[in-house]
C-alpha cells in the first residue's frame, strides 16, 4: 500500500510509476463507475499487461488484473491470480496488500447469484451517442467513448452523464433516489447500512481519490511521472539498438521500423491508451480539454524519443498554448503528427527579428500532418537562427530539409 502523492519532485522515476499505478488501481476499484467502465475492462486488461511490462512492475499489474477480473465476474481466474499474488506478498512480507485484495474480492463475491453478472448487464442506455444531422433530421447511433467524430469541427464522444452515480457501490443495485457520500459526493449508496459498510472497509480509503477525478491540473504530475519512466525505458532500448529506425511510420508511411522496434512503440502507445481510458471518466469542462490531455500524454510518451523529425522538448500546457492549441480553439488530436512544410499550410508562423509569432492555425484532421508555413519576413534569417527560435519559443525541433539548409534564395513552395 503506497501513499497517494500529487508531487513527484525528488522521487525516483521507478517509484513514481508505482505511485501512479497504485492511484490508477484505486480508480478502478471505485464501484460507482462499474457500469461506466464495463466495456473497457476487457481491453484494459490487455493494456495493463503491456503497460506494466514496460514499467517493470509485475505486482501492480497483477493487482489491477485481479480488480478488473473480479468486476467482470470471472471469479475462477480471479482466485488463481489471488493465490499467485499471495505467494508473492508472503515472500516480500507485505501482508497488508493480501488483506486489501481479499477484502475487495469478498465484496465482489457477495453479489447474489440471481443478479446478472457484471459482463452481462445491459448497458445500451449508457452508450455514448453520436448525433449526426441528415438533412432536416438527426440520427443517433452508438459509438465507443474516445472516438473522434466530425471532420469540420472535431469532437470527442462522451458517455451520457445522466446515468452516472445511479448504482450503489456496495450491492450494485439501481438507486432511484441515491444517497451520496458526504466526503467525495461521487459514490452513491442505497441505504445507510451500505454507507457504513463501505466507509468502514474500502470507501474510507478510496474517497481520497476524488481530487484525481475532478482536478485537471492535478493530473499533470501523474502524466509527467509516467513520461519520465517511459522515456528512460525507451532510451535504454535505443542505446542497445544503435541502428534503430525512428518511428516515422505512425501514420502508416514508409520506411517501417523493425519488428522489435514496433513492439516497443506499441508498449509506449498502450501506456497512453490505458491512461487515457482512465481519464475518460473525468468530468472535464469541455471536450477540448479531453483531447488536450490525451494528446499531451501521447506526445510526451511517444514523440520525445522515437520521432526524429519533431521533438517536443516541453510537453506542458503553456508550450501548447504558445502554439495556439487553446481549449476554446483548434483541437489537437491524440495521434502522431509530422512537422512538414507545404504550400497549403494549416499553421503559419511569422518571424520578426529574434521572435516568432503564430499567425493562424486550422483544425488538424485525424490523418493530417502538422504543416508549418513561414511567412516571407523570415527570408533574411539563416537556418541556424530559425531553428534556435523554434526550439526556444515553441519547444520544437524540425529536422526537415527546409530547416536544415539555408533557404534564403529558394522558393517557399518546395516540397519537403
Amino acid at each position: 500500500n503506497y501513499p497517494i502523492r500529487s508531487d513527484f519532485r525528488g522521487v525516483d522515476p521507478s517509484m513514481a510509476l508505482i505511485y501512479v499505478s497504485e492511484d490508477l488501481a484505486g480508480l478502478y476499484a471505485r464501484r460507482s463507475e462499474v457500469l461506466y467502465k464495463l466495456k473497457f475492462f476487457e481491453e484494459s486488461l490487455k493494456d495493463a499487461e503491456v503497460a506494466y511490462m514496460c514499467g517493470y512492475s509485475g505486482y501492480l499489474m497483477t493487482v489491477l488484473q485481479i480488480k478488473c477480473l473480479a468486476l467482470l465476474g470471472r471469479h475462477r481466474e480471479t482466485k488463481a491470480r489471488i493465490e499467485k499474488l499471495t505467494d508473492f506478498c508472503q515472500m516480500k512480507g507485505d501482508f497488508s496488500a493480501i488483506y486489501s485484495i481479499n477484502d475487495f474480492f469478498n465484496r465482489i463475491s457477495t453479489i447474489r447469484r440471481t443478479d446478472p453478472p457484471c459482463d452481462l448487464i445491459k448497458v445500451k442506455s449508457i452508450k455514448p451517442l453520436w448525433v449526426q444531422k441528415c438533412g432536416r433530421h438527426y440520427v443517433k447511433r452508438p459509438v465507443c467513448r474516445g472516438t473522434v467524430i466530425g471532420k469540420e469541427k472535431p469532437t470527442l464522444s462522451v458517455a451520457n452523464p445522466m446515468f452516472r452515480g445511479m448504482y450503489c457501490i456496495v450491492c450494485l443495485r439501481h438507486v432511484p433516489t441515491p444517497f451520496p457520500c458526504p466526503s467525495c459526493s461521487e459514490a452513491v449508496f442505497c441505504s445507510v447500512g451500505c454507507f457504513r459498510d463501505a466507509m468502514s472497509t474500502f470507501h474510507g480509503r478510496e474517497c481520497r481519490l476524488g481530487w484525481c477525478l475532478n482536478n485537471v491540473e492535478g493530473l499533470f504530475p501523474h502524466l509527467l511521472a509516467v513520461r519520465a519512466v517511459t522515456i528512460r525505458t525507451v532510451e535504454q532500448l535505443a542505446q542497445e539498438r544503435a541502428t534503430m529506425i525512428g518511428c516515422r511510420d505512425v501514420l502508416f508511411q514508409c520506411p517501417r521500423p523493425g519488428r522489435e522496434e514496433r513492439i516497443e512503440i506499441v508498449k509506449c502507445f498502450c501506456v497512453a491508451v490505458f491512461l487515457t481510458r482512465v481519464l475518460g471518466a473525468v468530468e472535464f469542462h469541455s471536450e477540448h480539454q479531453v483531447v488536450l490531455v490525451a494528446s499531451i500524454l501521447f506526445r510526451a510518451i511517444l514523440v520525445t524519443t522515437y520521432h526524429k523529425t519533431l521533438i517536443m522538448h516541453d510537453c506542458t500546457m503553456d508550450s501548447l498554448k504558445t502554439l495556439g492549441f487553446k481549449l476554446s480553439g483548434s483541437a489537437l488530436y491524440p495521434t502522431m503528427t509530422r512537422l512538414r512544410h507545404a504550400c497549403v499550410p494549416n499553421c503559419r508562423l511569422l518571424f520578426e527579428g529574434t521572435e516568432a509569432h503564430l499567425v493562424s492555425l486550422k483544425n488538424i484532421g485525424p490523418n493530417e500532418c502538422l504543416t508549418l508555413d513561414f511567412s516571407n519576413t523570415h527570408l533574411g534569417t539563416d537556418a541556424a537562427t530559425r531553428k534556435a527560435i523554434l526550439s526556444a519559443e515553441f519547444g520544437i525541433e524540425c529536422g526537415c530539409r527546409f530547416c536544415a539548409t539555408d533557404m534564403s534564395n529558394k522558393s517557399l513552395n518546395m516540397k519537403p
